[in-house]
């Protein structure tokens, strides 16, 4: 049986646990590409904390890179989720040529344009010193190397769509066990630094992108890669521009944001702010992970519903993963509260870097319990292609409530001020997106008795 069709006739429960489990174990290794860079650097005693100072540096960079694959890769497999719900198989094939072929032109644009401009960029992210000396020796082999990083995230998408997440699962274990590897060789035996950190990175991203391409024109492949698909058309480019725009501002929107958070930590707390917020950063990625691997999982399942229009198995399987996400979240609150000290010492043993940090960790997770749903619902415009909605969402907790936040509550209450406006824009977000969500059941609901 074609595993595609069991998305729309397996019990939800089993089949939510069948796709989110591969991939939030997917997310969490892919998470380590650039956390494990942060505690090998960091304990590294050439670089230490300005390592990791640089690395918080060059984020945004990093994630406007992941930006461009999830703009076509996200984008794309949503539609091609929609279409094999609807029984048209070349249109979903089509969209899975043409968005491989804008996530290759995107990312070689992404490489030429970040080496031209990379030094004013770096300064307008607040580099100066031994700081902007990392950051560019890492930042530029990462450009170098992003074709790979794209093509390993964007076309993951539609592995899962396709109906094997456990290969979707092995991408990114693959990169992942093979930049752990490296990392150690390259930084403390080479004695390269920044750019042994880097060049393990994109050595894992390139096999990772090599085992993609090789499942789209295996056997295995219920749906291959094809030439003749490839050639893109206004049309399927706009389509899948529109459906991957969310995915992409939620991406941008955070390295946007990332910026006024760093430019605001130099100028109230210095080196040691920067360093602390990066292992924070990498902290709370580890353990959001899991929602964000579970709405990966969810959303084939949402997708291809809403192609077939099974709304009771959209709701049902909406409902079951706000649950989970929950439940989730609850238990990352408990673990960064009770395991502060152990968490943060895995990067750094600096005794004020460690101080800093404790102290603000406890104060940035303390409206985590209800992050989870606020993704969720989120993810649920977003894989039914109600697109305006998940942008209004997506800009509105990072450009239009953290951004000013940050900004305003710095000004008067300084650190403190920082901190603080971190839950107060997830609480926010989370009232505006259960607001909406609510408003669409409803409206669901009275189409069904009507």
């Amino acid at each position: 049986m074609d595993e595609t069709k069991k998305l729309g006739t397996e019990k939800l429960l089993k089949l939510l646990l069948k796709y989110s489990i591969p991939s939030i174990v997917g997310m969490l290794i892919n998470a380590i590409y650039n956390i494990v860079d942060r505690i090998f650097i960091g304990q590294s005693p050439d670089l230490g904390s300005m390592g990791i100072g640089a690395l918080t540096i060059t984020f945004p960079i990093y994630i406007v890179i992941m930006g461009i694959a999830l703009l076509f890769g996200n984008g794309g497999s949503i539609l091609f989720s929609i279409h094999l719900g609807k029984q048209q198989d070349e249109t979903a094939k089509k969209m899975l040529g043409i968005s491989t072929s804008l996530i290759i032109i995107s990312a070689f644009a992404i490489t030429i344009i970040g080496i031209i401009f990379i030094d004013p960029v770096l300064k307008v992210f607040g580099a100066e010193g031994i700081l902007f000396d990392y950051s560019k020796q890492y930042i530029l082999i990462i450009l170098l190397g992003s074709i790979f990083q794209c093509l390993a995230l964007g076309l993951n998408n539609f592995i899962r769509a396709d109906g094997h997440p456990k290969t979707s699962m092995i991408t990114m274990l693959l990169g992942a066990i093979i930049n752990i590897i490296l990392d150690p060789i390259f930084i403390y035996v080479f004695k390269w630094g920044m750019a042994g950190a880097a060049i393990a990175t994109i050595i894992g991203q390139f096999f990772s992108s090599l085992w993609v391409i090789l499942h789209f024109t295996s056997k295995h492949c219920t749906y291959k890669l094809e030439h003749k698909y490839m050639k893109p058309d206004w049309k399927s480019f706009k389509l899948i521009f529109t459906y991957g725009l969310s995915a992409f501002i939620i991406e941008v929107a955070g390295s946007f944001v990332t910026i006024i958070l760093n430019k605001s930590l130099v100028k109230y707390g210095g080196d040691i702010a920067i360093s602390g917020m990066g292992i924070i950063n990498s902290i709370s990625t580890l353990l959001v992970l899991p929602v964000l691997g579970l709405v990966q999982g969810s959303q084939p399942i949402i997708s291809y519903n809403y192609g077939a229009e099974n709304n009771d198995r959209i709701m049902d399987t909406v409902k079951i993963s706000m649950l989970i996400a929950t439940l989730i979240m609850i238990a990352c609150f408990i673990i960064a509260n009770v395991f502060t000290y152990p968490l943060i010492s895995i990067f750094n043993q600096e005794s004020d870097l460690i101080d800093f940090t404790t102290y603000a960790i406890r104060i940035y997770f303390l409206a985590v319990p209800i992050v989870g749903m606020q993704i969720v619902g989120a993810n649920y415009f977003q894989a039914v292609g109600k697109y305006k909605i998940a942008i209004i969402l997506n800009l509105s907790r990072q450009i239009l409530i953290l951004g000013p936040l940050i900004l305003l509550f710095s000004h008067f209450w300084q650190m403190d001020g920082i901190l603080y406006a971190c839950p107060l824009s997830d609480f926010l977000s989370f009232v505006i997106t259960t607001a909406l969500f609510i408003f669409e059941y409803f409206k669901f609901y009275r189409k069904k008795i009507t």
